[in-house]
């Protein structure tokens, strides 16, 4: 896109960004004259509860106004009280703020609500070191930031209400029909990966996609609730529309991966049966409007999957010598995958049926929830340990700051807590580099403007408008410099609008500038010196967390009332991508180091999709019968397997494993070999239950699963 294209969209609202940061432009605008009329001790503090608080949807911008509001408050009264505790004990005032800081964080990670604790931990912190500067301001203080964060916050309010409001509702009907679109690029692209020796993989941009998709869908659910007021129906269709198109990206990840990965099975698929009849069909479905046309749609790709499983199993001996059992087995594994997918777009109609979503409402009247105390209080060594050295990054700031006297205000121990959140050094160095770039940016452009306009008051608030619209449009992008653009609207904020008068001081911006530097290298200090965390270390846990949730979803395989947990399993995969790409942007690190990341990526990943698919198309019951009517032994087939998964560690990949992965693969070979064998010889068909399909369900999504890991241990050999 051009700069031209680029500008035009901003002037004319093109698309959702740009009217994004033109609501934030008018929030600041708003809150910062407001603040500035009544004479607010910090009127900044207004704006930036505008710049913090705004989403891109209306119940994203509610829930985190309220959680501003509620840790502000509670925040305000708790750190008077405690500064009226500690106002003649330096120890025990170090003591209170490390122990704020740290169960505040401890409380975030472990909530759903972690804006609301952080807020409560900075604001404790900001009036105990408001406390260091002078003791018989405190109170006055404290009240005025409550006021000023609640300008901020009810101008935020006002301006999503009635200027161009958007809901998470419309975006979700936005991601789902895009999300419609992707998977008929993926199907398309899958169709003619069917039929190319050579196929170049272009569907995985689609995936990608997808994958982005996903973690909008959960974000968006949880703010549907809070959104939509007396309207259970909506809620619950909402709620189970996402459900089923997560189960549904997963099916169409599954069978993409699926032939891209086999190339076995193509001369099956191209000479005994051309399903590309039923990607057709399913390409077309998925533009479909009309429910009653939907469904007959369904019910013509069901006899096509029927017609398609007949004409597998009435193959002659003669005819079958001609091909790999592994070609016939892919074969028929590609049906039954395409089997589920059908099956999830049929739920999705009947989503729209007002029977199934009362019935809905009366299971989730009989769920007993979760106790919000039993979350808030679990324990977790990890986000305890974090918890701690942000705490002591804390303690250390405001300690340096009380005995140097340094003239970096309070910025400088809010930067300090904020960069120390991160979790590891790679991170706290992305995010001090960013928060300064902003620092510098913003404060640059708001001292011009006071340089050239400071005696024009309109004009100045007329910069604050034009260049908040411009960092808030660059803020609400997915940039990586959005949190850059986002710093720089702060310190526009803090130059432009200082309660000073007449605005000729520079000493605002010059303190938030000094205290971001001031925070960074605080910060840097602990996280390289003190307490260093390599992302290495955190991709090593995270990456064995992952698979202990995997092996937890597979052995869960085995139970008839079992429950699917994906949420934790897909926020930790997105979290180890996340992580990577830190990883990738500070290459200090052996190479081989990045290889092994980007390795453990590819199997966590389709272990996930294999798993997760797996578990929600079969039935270990109905193929525990059909094991036994074979003479097979399916448990020790899946025990197998999950001793496997059991085993897999960041650094456990070796040759021995490979070995061992092989082993198991040969032995459920054999079984299907076995399996094939007996049911092609039979004159009647005798197998009690569904002729065996669940059964071979099962057994090839495990060779896939070993199969995934060889191929991805085999890439790991090219690199």
């Amino acid at each position: 896109m051009t700069l031209l294209n680029k500008i035009s969209e901003i002037l004319f609202l093109e698309t959702a960004v740009a009217k994004n940061g033109f609501r934030i432009a008018v929030g600041m605008v708003l809150a910062a004259s407001i603040a500035i009329v009544i004479h607010a001790e910090n009127p900044y503090w207004a704006v930036f509860s505008v710049i913090l608080m705004m989403q891109s949807t209306l119940g994203a911008s509610l829930e985190r106004g309220l959680l501003r509001l509620l840790g502000t408050f509670v925040g305000v009264a708790l750190g008077y009280f405690l500064a009226g505790l500690v106002v003649n004990y330096e120890i025990l005032y170090y003591l209170t703020v490390f122990l704020v800081i740290t169960l505040a964080n401890y409380l975030s990670l472990n909530s759903k609500y972690p804006y609301g604790f952080i807020v409560l931990g900075i604001t404790v912190y900001i009036i105990l070191a408001a406390l260091l500067m002078n003791t018989q301001t405190t109170y006055q203080f404290a009240i005025w930031r409550g006021i000023e964060i609640a300008i901020g916050v009810v101008c935020g309010w006002i301006v999503m209400f009635f200027l161009f409001p958007v809901r998470a509702s419309q975006q979700l009907e936005h991601t789902f029909k895009q999300n419609k679109q992707l998977t008929m690029q993926i199907l398309s692209e899958a169709k003619k990966a069917l039929h190319e020796q050579n196929y170049m993989d272009d569907g995985i941009t689609y995936i990608h996609q997808l994958n982005k998709n996903i973690v909008k869908l959960r974000s968006l659910q949880s703010i549907i609730p809070k959104e939509i007021i007396q309207n259970e129906f909506k809620v619950i269709y909402f709620n189970a529309m996402t459900e089923a198109q997560l189960t549904q990206i997963n099916f169409v990840k599954d069978i993409y991966l699926f032939v891209t990965e086999h190339k076995v099975g193509r001369r099956v698929v191209q000479q005994i049966l051309n399903v590309d009849d039923i990607f057709d069909l399913f390409i077309e479905l998925l533009n479909i409007e009309d429910q009653q046309q939907y469904l007959a749609q369904c019910h013509q790709i069901q006899i096509l999957i029927d017609q398609s499983k007949k004409a597998w199993d009435t193959i002659s001996d003669e005819d079958l010598n001609q091909y790999e059992v592994w070609e016939n087995i892919n074969f028929y594994s590609l049906l039954n995958s395409l089997q589920a997918l059908l099956g999830v777009c049929e739920k999705e109609s009947n989503i729209q049926n007002e029977n199934y979503q009362l019935a809905q409402i009366t299971k989730k009247a009989e769920k007993t929830k979760k106790s919000i105390f039993k979350t808030l209080l679990r324990y977790d060594v990890d986000f305890l340990k974090a918890s701690i050295k942000v705490g002591l990054s804390s303690v250390i700031a405001i300690y340096i700051w009380s005995q140097t006297n340094w003239p970096i205000g309070i910025m400088g121990v809010i930067s300090a807590f904020i960069i120390a959140i991160q979790k590891n050094i790679y991170d706290v160095q992305l995010q001090g580099e960013l928060r300064f770039l902003g620092a510098m940016v913003g404060g640059a452009i708001g001292l011009a403007c006071l340089y050239f306009f400071v005696y024009d008051f309109p004009v100045l608030i007329l910069s604050l408008f034009i260049f908040g619209w411009i960092f808030g449009y660059l803020s609400s992008t997915e940039s990586r410099y959005a949190y850059a653009a986002l710093q720089a609207n702060m310190a526009l904020a803090i130059t432009l609008v200082n309660g000073q008068s007449p605005l000729l001081t520079i000493e605002p911006a010059m303190q938030r500038v000094g205290g971001v530097l001031f925070g960074i290298a605080v910060a840097f200090l602990v996280a390289r010196f003190i307490w260093p965390v390599h992302p290495k270390q955190l991709l090593k846990k995270l990456a064995n967390k992952i698979f202990k949730l995997e092996k937890k979803i597979f052995d869960n395989i085995l139970s008839t009332n079992k429950k699917i947990e994906s949420t934790q399993l897909s926020q930790a995969i997105s979290e180890y991508l996340n992580l990577l790409t830190t990883f990738k942007v500070y290459r200090h690190d052996d190479d081989n180091d990045l290889k092994q990341a980007i390795l453990i990526r590819r199997i966590l990943c389709r272990l996930s999709t294999i798993i997760l698919t797996l578990s929600y198309k079969t039935d270990y019951s109905k193929a525990k019968v059909l094991a036994n009517f074979y003479h097979v032994n399916l448990d020790q087939a899946h025990h197998a397997i999950s001793e496997l998964i059991d085993r897999l560690e960041y650094d456990g990949l070796t040759q021995q494993f490979k070995q061992t992965v092989m082993n198991v693969k040969e032995d459920i070979s054999q079984m299907l070999n076995k399996i094939r064998s007996e049911r092609l010889h039979m004159k009647v068909k005798k197998s009690p239950i569904d002729d065996g399909m669940s059964l071979f369900q099962l057994l090839e999504a495990y060779l896939r699963l070993l199969n995934s890991l060889l191929n991805t241990l085999a890439y790991n050999k090219k690199r």
